[in-house]
């Protein structure tokens, strides 16, 4: 048990969007919907429109004002993204909808002067809740189960009084009835994720089970189409097929993917529940790892499924892992050291380099630093060089820490996630390892992080082809 949980949580530790210019087949009862409005305090970003598989991006006119266009036959969740910032927002058929958006407001992100918004603005409440709740934050690792029972009953009790209160307000009964089945979905979630995490730290492995902590998972219904409008809903299958996992089968990541998409395939009955759940597996895992380890089932979902944004959306991810596969040429990059003298990718010509990307304000990317320290000891006398890029934003906080460790590899920053490396080498997550031999080749693009036990066989075998 603890080996699967050692790696579901470093799975969860990972867990951006692409434009989309297809032009939208329309349902034949569809009607056109309208959301249109300004972005308040705007920064360099576009407006990302999310419908199901369906992504958009908008960018802003000269006076920050943004228009578009959705077609649907039912009313429906749509997510807006601005910046890191997401928001659900809830649509109905021929509906405008007019709205300012702040997103340096964190009490009212948005403002509505037109259409059916009621529903959206419960929306905008209730997300703000959830980003400000203890219990869905990191803060819920740290309670024993008791208190983690005891304050997950509360705070669902009290979305629950929120969705209430809201529902004298919002005349649409079926919009009640979904959120309170979305809320269920979100705690299923919660539960799933605490126990991955509580098993993970804690010896005390059957603690769990003496609670009853998992009838909870009991009332999941696996076959609910109608549930497919809810992003919680496929995560909450997942993690129920990761329950329902044997753990003597899964020896890594990759074997654990190979299982779920088994356990769906057989499990699940409905075609279109399946087909959703079967995605979020696939483009989870390509989006961190590309598709190497998993191009059978890519393969035969691109050619099996229905949603033609699913199809367009894994295509496109494949591509970008496609361009960084091994054999091809590195992305050349080059960023200042502590000071201020450069750092390229070419300086390390002629010698392997393994290349850690991280941030100070990473947990996971710091417990990898005595494991890369070990690393770098022991090769200092082999044809290997070590590299750290951060992607750190508050460069005081990464000089800082460069003095207080000082590491004894070469150290560089880019100032955040909106460079070159990240962009080239396709980094949505962090740590992020990458091997790169003498001839400025890549070897792994997300090669096995310094605890592991496949980096030492792994570089032993480079030296040695090396020489």
């Amino acid at each position: 048990m603890k080996k699967l949980q050692i790696i579901l949580a470093a799975v969860i530790l990972l867990l951006v969007f692409s434009c989309n210019n297809k032009e939208e087949k329309q349902k034949p009862n569809s009607q056109e919907s309208l959301i249109q409005g300004e972005i308040l305090h705007p920064k360099d970003y576009p407006i990302i429109i999310r419908q199901g598989a369906k992504i958009d991006s908008i960018t802003p006119d000269t006076n920050q004002n943004f228009s578009f266009t959705l077609q649907i036959d039912a009313p429906q969740y749509i997510q807006f993204k601005y910046r890191r910032k997401s928001f659900p927002l809830y649509v109905y058929p021929g509906d405008s909808i007019q709205l300012s958006y702040d997103d340096e407001n964190t009490k009212t992100p948005f403002e509505f002067s037109k259409g059916n918004t009621a529903p959206s603005l419960y929306l905008t409440e209730m997300t703000l809740f959830q980003q400000n709740s203890p219990t869905f934050s990191d803060l819920l690792y740290e309670m024993d189960i008791d208190s983690f029972l005891i304050k997950s009953e509360i705070t669902k009790n009290e979305m629950s009084d929120l969705l209430d209160l809201w529902s004298e307000t919002i005349t649409d009964d079926d919009f009640i009835e979904k959120e309170s089945k979305r809320i269920n979905f979100l705690f299923y979630n919660l539960n799933f994720r605490y126990k991955d995490y509580f098993t993970y730290f804690s010896e005390d492995t059957l603690a769990l089970d003496s609670v009853n902590f998992f009838d909870f998972a009991d009332n999941l219904d696996i076959n609910d189409e109608d549930a497919l409008g809810f992003d919680s809903y496929p995560t909450a299958i997942i993690n129920y097929i990761n329950y329902q996992m044997e753990e003597e089968k899964i020896e890594s990541y990759e074997t654990m993917v190979q299982e779920q998409i088994e356990l769906v395939q057989k499990e699940i009955t409905n075609q279109a529940v399946k087909e959703a759940v079967l995605y979020q597996i696939i483009i989870d895992y390509g989006r961190y790892n590309g598709f190497e380890a998993i191009e059978q089932a890519y393969q035969e979902f691109i050619n099996q499924a229905a949603d033609e944004y699913r199809i367009e959306n894994l295509k496109r991810l494949y591509q970008r892992w496609d361009k960084i596969k091994q054999g091809e040429n590195a992305p050349e990059f080059s960023y200042p050291d502590i000071k201020g003298d450069s750092i390229s990718l070419a300086d390390f010509r002629g010698q392997i380099l393994y290349i850690d990307v991280w941030a100070t304000w990473c947990g996971p990317c710091r417990v990898e630093i005595p494991a890369f320290t070990e690393l770098v000891n022991e090769y200092s006398n082999e044809p290997v060089q070590f590299l750290s890029v951060s992607v750190d934003e508050n460069k005081t906080a990464w000089i800082k820490f460069i003095e207080e460790e000082a590491p004894d590899w070469p150290q560089t920053f880019t100032g955040g996630w909106d460079c070159s490396i990240c962009e080239d080498y396709f980094i949505k997550g962090i740590p992020r390892f990458i091997l790169i031999d003498a001839e400025g080749k890549i070897i792994d693009a997300t090669a096995p992080r310094p605890s592991s036990d496949e980096i030492r066989p792994l570089l032993d075998e480079l030296i040695q082809e090396l020489s």
